[in-house]
């Protein structure tokens, strides 16, 4: 597990990239202060592998942004400005390859298009239609 803290400043928004890896279970979340988890039913507060978007270059982009950037792999800080994130790679024996390592960095809202290799947005329909998936994941999931 990789583990960490955020402060976003206005106008910016922090851009994790990662690297598909041979772990069984891939993911990301981000939390409050007090790691408690934001909403994700209703939200994007975590992505598993599964669920993630790989960009054109073959690595993960998430965005930790509190408004939509449009991005597929948004996570919604509901507001927040400061929080934690996890990044769990369960399942892997041995370390992971220095290539394989996450990085994370701070980058203008604006400029979020250019930093992102064949960037393209979401409509609000597209957006709509990930959001009742999720709930759709997480009815089945709390239904047993």
């Amino acid at each position: 597990m990789v583990s960490g803290h955020f402060e976003l400043p206005e106008g910016q928004v922090l851009l994790i990239e990662s690297r598909p890896t041979r772990a069984k279970y891939q993911a990301l979340q981000i939390t409050d202060l007090w790691f408690a988890s934001l909403e994700y039913a209703n939200g994007t507060s975590s992505y598993t592998r599964s669920q993630s978007v790989l960009a054109d270059d073959g690595a993960y982009y998430h965005v930790v942004a509190a408004a939509d950037p449009g991005y597929p792999n948004w996570l919604s800080t509901g507001g927040l400005r400061r929080g934690t994130l996890l990044l769990r790679y369960d399942g892997v024996e041995g370390d992971l390859p220095e290539s394989q390592w996450p990085n994370a960095r701070l980058v203008a809202s604006e400029d979020l298009p250019d930093e992102i290799p064949g960037f393209h947005a979401l409509t609000a329909e597209q957006r709509g239609a990930q959001l009742r998936e999720r709930r759709k994941h997480i009815q089945r999931r709390f239904s047993r």
